[in-house]
């Protein structure tokens, strides 16, 4: 018997359609016995953690002509962090010395910040860290539990920025921002360029340092590949003509340069999972941080 057009278009659609099914329902048989394979193969598996013993966490930053301060908190388990307890890992009782040529300065409990770079500390000293560059600074803290934390550093001479130019890429109205630092040869000196447009303060609201992790363009660099005793550091084309940007040059111990560097490793690879772990490199003892001088050339610029 010879089926029309309109009997032959209804086989075929349910044809189709058996055909779906079909593999529909296998699929589904396939699913529901790899579900169940995994659930033969799971087993449930209780890792006991070692004791955890918190440690001292300290930053401190010495800027001639500022009074002692610093940031004293302690470590927590990750894994049992509790965003509620934050507030208890900071230090509130503490015995607290800094001392350079037989001078030593008491630094007590005094939560504040810094109108500038808004950094907050919790121990603080009237006393202005003086112009002493030749001196060692030594610090000493320990702490209600008789936690002891020891550091040693020195100041570091301002460097200036010896010259910034814009170079605009020619097929778009951004600069990139090229910088010449004239090293001093006779000794091995550490560098941090940060650089942030007038977006970035719009973002943040505020004019100031930005924290580690957020600034525009942050470059760590050394005297290691210098030409003609001159250190050239250059970013991405980034900056609109026009734009108002700001700078912060530092001059670096070599401690800190290697805790900055950590600093950011580790900030790259949390939360990576290809990422390497990276402790962080400290230059105190008997905890964790940073004890170190610190000074820098600041600077406001017009892209043009």
């Amino acid at each position: 018997m010879l089926l029309n057009q309109t009997n032959l278009v209804d086989f075929e659609t349910e044809k189709q359609m058996k055909t779906n099914y079909f593999y529909q329902v296998l699929l589904a048989l396939s699913a529901s016995s790899l579900l169940s394979s995994c659930d033969a193969l799971t087993k449930e598996i209780e890792v006991v953690l070692p004791p955890y013993e918190s440690e001292l966490v300290v930053e401190c930053y010495l800027e001639v002509g500022k009074p002692y301060r610093l940031a004293l908190t302690q470590t927590e388990r990750f894994l049992t962090l509790d965003p509620n307890s934050l507030l208890n890992n900071i230090i509130t009782s503490a015995t607290v010395v800094v001392s350079h040529s037989g001078i030593k300065d008491t630094l007590r409990f005094a939560p504040q910040q810094d109108p500038e770079s808004k950094k907050l500390f919790n121990f603080a000293s009237t006393s202005l860290v003086p112009a002493d560059y030749n001196s060692t600074f030594d610090l000493y803290i320990k702490d209600s539990k008789n936690r002891t934390l020891v550091g040693q550093t020195k100041l570091m001479r301002k460097v200036d920025l010896s010259r910034l130019e814009w170079r605009f890429r020619p097929d778009t109205a951004l600069a990139l921002a090229f910088s010449k630092i004239y090293d001093q040869p006779v000794e091995k000196n550490y560098y941090r360029l940060i650089i942030n447009d007038s977006t970035d303060y719009r973002r943040n609201q505020s004019k100031t340092p930005p924290r580690d992790g957020f600034a525009n363009q942050d470059f760590l660099v050394t005297d290691d590949f210098s030409t003609n005793d001159t250190v050239r550091v250059g970013g991405p084309f980034q900056f609109p003509k026009g734009d108002t940007v700001h700078i912060w040059f530092y001059h670096l111990t070599l401690q800190h340069f290697n805790y900055t560097t950590s600093v950011q490793n580790a900030i790259s690879s949390n939360g990576n999972p290809f990422g390497q772990p990276s402790p962080i490199k400290s230059n105190v003892k008997g905890g964790l941080g940073i004890f170190t001088g610190i000074a820098f050339d600041k600077q406001i610029r017009i892209v043009q």
